[in-house]
């Protein structure tokens, strides 16, 4: 597996993005994550990076209505991302059973301490993880050049924390420093930034893991490489002719000086000839003028890593000029290799010549439309579409929603979104979830293929709305705090869409008992607060301690009867909770215990205070009239049960 991470410090510009793509088409990585982007996370950004073996969708920090300081970008194939955990300075994902964060550690002592809490979160997940990039700390003095001291608490925390989350800091080629302040003489300031760090799992997966910090060309943050194995070289390729070199100075001479020299013969016979002479000549040209350019770039790259060296070292206006002027010629070979690359691989939508207009129109009546603005609402005016049409009717919209049916095994023939939305009432409300996002999705997908190819001139393909669809489903399961049924209908669609289970919660069960004339009291309620039942039971005189453990007794037999596999049980008892879940139950109790715990797949046992535990008082408050050992079981809420305990509710207790 091989990452980049680039703290890259604004990509709307022209030669960031440039940079980027050569990178990643040197380095070939399967995740790309990108640190203060300073532009929105949307797809058409995302499409003007020009990055064309990667998904148009994007995993991002958004919060609080600013821009997200962290983006993740994958390649192709790579579909079942998950996001684990966000915060203003990291962002966790999940994939094939491996755990990847990427930080952006703010410059307050106390704000990182946030996030160290976070990473100590994450390590208990106990998963392969890879936690890479800029911490905003450095872990000793040596670490810096320049500048003020690093206060020692800092230090100290971000070790601690590595120590907590049992990290280990991979093997690191590059520059010494992967940050600079580019300022001059004594405010020139250097830090180590930006490393990588992995536990145990990860490196016993990918055994040799390590990481390279690249010379800082366009961002004051050098990019960083991981992977497991020396980024390969290109393989040859044959010749054809490009664009690109027409912009080289010495290519005119090239080609002016080679058909100058004069042939003798047919003339169809010397264009043939004189072809095939400037064919080699320009291969000649090739090598000995551009001598392969990415040969050429990696030798600027190369030039430029060693001045930063020296000026980090030894800071001189001199070197500084030199760097100036690297620079503006690795810019120059960047912008020659992206020409080249555009050409090579046909993508129309990256050329940047000017579209044809329509500089007028003559309508019947005589009339001459030349403005731009009435040419666009006459063509609009004569292409109005209907509604209906494009989202229900059209064939290819047709098409989308026989798929996304045929998910949810559902009957296809949606005429109107109401209905469409309605058509999952009979399934869980995880699905039901699940399904109005894609529905809301697929409709914002159409609407935006069609405004792309009425005004741009571009055509979605079906299967990149099916694919965009499919992302929108995943990230709804991930938001959606429902639960599915358990059967084998909700299983097979959850198998289907590849989407996460949520199985309900276990039925819930609180119980009560007194002291006196005791009696004990259970109501069951399932995961949405509704009460299945109520149990009560006379128990004649005994302690406190015995009705209490007697009632949870009472209520698990009745758990037993109803065929309950999976039942948590709650009492305002914390003695008695607590010798059930160390399994003391006292010794004229423990029998019956024994026996029936073998019942359940999974009880769990909770304490609450008797001020939420009403429902089930109200239940043993009946115990008076009730011989002992008679019980009565109601099935529903019976008349008795006045007020139950609602979800979400505050309730106070005095002392």
């Amino acid at each position: 597996m091989r990452v980049i991470f680039w703290n890259i410090r604004g990509i709307g510009n022209k030669y960031s993005r440039l940079s980027l793509r050569r990178l990643v088409n040197k380095s070939k990585p399967s995740f790309i994550f990108i640190a203060e982007p300073q532009i929105k996370p949307s797809a058409s950004n995302i499409l003007k990076l020009g990055l064309s073996d990667f998904s148009f969708s994007i995993i991002s920090n958004d919060c609080d209505s600013r821009l997200g300081n962290l983006w993740c970008l994958w390649k192709f194939g790579f579909n079942a991302l998950v996001l684990v955990a966000a915060s203003s300075q990291h962002l966790t994902i999940s994939y094939d059973g491996l755990l990847l964060l990427t930080i952006y550690g703010l410059a307050s002592i106390s704000e990182r301490r946030a996030l160290w809490t976070d990473m100590e979160s994450i390590a208990n997940l106990n998963l392969p993880w890879l936690a890479i990039r800029d911490f905003n700390c450095i872990r000793s003095w040596d670490e810096r050049s320049g500048g003020t001291g690093t206060l020692p608490c800092s230090i100290t925390d971000f070790n601690d924390c590595i120590d907590a989350c049992s990290l280990t800091e991979s093997f690191s080629s590059g520059p010494k420093y992967s940050w600079c302040n580019n300022q001059k003489g004594r405010a020139r300031i250097l830090r180590r930034l930006d490393r990588a760090l992995y536990n145990n799992a990860w490196i016993s997966k990918f055994d040799g893991w390590s990481s390279k910090n690249l010379p800082r060309d366009i961002s004051d943050h050098s990019a960083l490489v991981g992977s497991t194995q020396c980024i390969p070289k290109p393989s040859n390729i044959p010749f054809r002719f490009l664009i690109g070199w027409v912009t080289v100075s010495s290519f005119r001479d090239l080609v002016i000086n080679s058909w100058s020299e004069s042939l003798l013969g047919d003339p169809l016979y010397v264009l043939m000839k004189k072809l095939q002479r400037l064919k080699a000549a320009i291969k000649t040209w090739k090598k000995e003028n551009l001598g392969g350019l990415r040969s050429q770039i990696d030798t600027c790259v190369a030039d430029l890593a060693d001045i930063q060296i020296q000026l980090d070292d030894n800071y001189s206006d001199n070197l500084m000029k030199e760097a100036t002027t690297i620079q503006i010629s690795l810019n120059n070979l960047l912008t020659l290799e992206d020409s080249i690359w555009r050409q090579k691989s046909k993508a129309s939508w990256l050329l940047r010549t000017q579209k044809s207009l329509i500089t007028e129109i003559s309508l019947d009546n005589g009339m001459i439309l030349s403005s731009q603005t009435e040419i666009k609402e006459h063509i609009v005016e004569c292409n109005l579409e209907n509604m209906q049409h494009l989202f229900w009717n059209c064939p290819r919209s047709t098409k989308i929603w026989d798929w996304i049916a045929s998910l949810f095994q559902l009957q296809a023939g949606f005429t109107n979104l109401k209905t469409t939305l309605e058509s999952c009432k009979h399934l869980s409300s995880y699905l039901n979830d699940i399904w109005k996002a894609a529905v809301l999705n697929i409709v914002y997908l159409i609407w935006i293929a069609r405004n792309a190819f009425v005004f741009e001139g571009f055509s979605h393909s079906i299967n990149d709305i099916k694919r965009r669809s499919l992302v929108a489903i995943k990230d709804a399961a991930g938001l959606s705090c429902n639960s599915m049924a358990n059967n084998y209908l909700e299983l097979s669609i959850i198998a289907t869409l590849g989407v996460p289970i949520k199985a309900r919660p276990l039925p819930r069960i609180q119980t009560i008992g007194a002291t006196g004339k005791a009696g004990a009291g259970a109501a069951a309620r399932n995961h949405l607060g509704d009460v299945l039942g109520v149990l009560t039971k006379g128990l004649g005189n005994t302690t406190l301690f015995f009705s209490e453990c007697e009632a949870i007794l009472g209520a698990i037999d009745w758990a037993v009867q109803n065929n309950w596999k999976k039942i948590w049980i709650e009492s305002d008892s914390q003695t008695a909770i607590s010798d059930f879940t160390k399994n003391h139950v006292p010794w004229p109790q423990r029998a019956r215990w024994n026996r029936m715990k073998t019942s359940f797949e999974q009880i769990q046992f909770s304490h609450c205070w008797i001020v939420a535990n009403f429902s089930a008082y109200q239940a043993a408050k009946r115990r008076v009239s009730l011989p002992v050992g008679n019980l009565e079981t109601f099935l529903g809420r019976p008349h008795f049960l006045t007020k139950i305990e609602e979800p979400n509710v505050c309730y106070f207790r005095f002392t």
